[in-house]
């Protein structure tokens, strides 16, 4: 999350209008929210906001309409997720409409488009300065960091250029796969993977 705020605080100091919502509770996996923010200059509840402790949690999640309304009041979708394997958060925001910025790593690549042809890349793992191994929990992976450099120019850049942001949100919004979508597709995998095991056996 601390990228989150270092990139959207260059992002804001050029937009003093904007505001940062993260869809978190505010003691998230990552740290205290407020304290990250307040470290990077950013005041709760005029830079930035989330929900209100003890409102949202892993066990008290929100509404399908709430959620909705989170998106629909939204201009931009991010996020510095160090992976992904459905991306649930991406697909919401194409289903919203909204144009999505996230990390070139994992499913993101296929969600998006190996050439941003649905959405936008924040660089990634670029050098040993965008690496972190969270260790045993994690299996000792090498997980990419955003370029929080290229994140608040990619947020300017979406801020900037309003007819480019309509033709790739159509263009995502189209081609978003439903969840149905999804699930035919497992089955298909299941059913190819069962009829191997068969032969094999």
């Amino acid at each position: 999350m601390i990228r989150t705020f270092l990139a959207f605080k260059q992002f804001h100091a050029k937009y003093p209008n904007t505001l940062l919502f993260i869809l978190a509770q505010a003691q998230d996996v990552g740290g205290d929210l407020v304290q990250m923010a307040e470290g990077c200059g950013l005041t709760w509840d005029k830079d930035w906001a989330c929900p209100q402790p003890g409102t949202y949690g892993a066990s008290q999640g929100y509404s399908i309409e709430v959620v909705n309304k989170f998106y629909n009041a939204s201009d931009l979708v991010v996020s510095t997720t160090l992976g992904e394997g459905w991306g649930l958060s991406v697909t919401e925001g194409m289903s919203t409409m909204k144009p999505v910025l996230f990390p070139k790593n994992t499913s993101l690549v296929e969600i998006i488009g190996e050439n941003e042809e649905r959405g936008w890349f924040i660089k990634s793992g670029a050098d040993d300065d965008h690496i972190i191994r969270l260790g045993p929990g994690d299996n000792n992976q090498l997980r990419p960091l955003v370029d929080v450099y290229d994140m608040a120019s990619k947020m300017e850049y979406i801020y900037t250029h309003p007819e480019e942001v309509r033709t790739k949100v159509e263009r995502a919004y189209s081609e978003v796969w439903t969840w149905n979508d999804v699930c035919k597709e497992w089955i298909s995998l299941f059913d190819q993977a069962w009829k191997k095991v068969q032969v094999m056996r």
